[in-house]
């Protein structure tokens, strides 16, 4: 995929001078990144990634430690995660969690989700840029 990009590049340079630019701009920044190190200045904290957060977190610690009235009798695959933490449910058995992946869906409102990022984004009404920076501040993930 590399070969493939460079080719594109160096095609794209031929008739408008991007690479060039790029270049350029990246220069720039490195020297003001080496520049703001040497005076003792800070630099930017990156975010971990998705995959470095799932990682991290596995599924069956984080409802645990999210849900009050989590309490799995199993370790994997889908099993009953209490009350829906969406809506004012009343009723255990409508919010289901699969422990395997961290997906979620509540047969009651209709909340679902694919992993634990997915589900502090709905909770929490964050992007999911901040979700991961909750996510790994909360749980000390680099």
């Amino acid at each position: 995929m590399a070969c493939c990009l460079g080719t594109r590049l160096r095609h794209l340079s031929l008739k408008s001078g991007v690479v060039s630019d790029i270049a350029f701009t990246t220069s720039i920044l490195g020297s003001m990144q080496t520049a703001a190190q040497s005076r003792g200045g800070a630099i930017m904290h990156t975010t971990p990634t998705a995959e470095a957060v799932k990682k991290a977190i596995s599924p069956l610690d984080f409802f645990q430690a999210e849900l009050p009235d989590f309490n799995p009798k199993r370790t994997t695959g889908w099993i009953d995660g209490g009350l829906c933490p969406f809506h004012q449910d009343r009723r255990p058995g409508s919010f289901k969690i699969c422990l395997d992946s961290g997906s979620f869906r509540c047969f009651s409102c209709g909340a679902r989700g694919g992993d634990i990022i997915s589900f502090v984004m709905l909770r929490d009404g964050l992007k999911f840029r901040d979700a991961l920076e909750a996510l790994s501040a909360n749980w000390g993930v680099d």
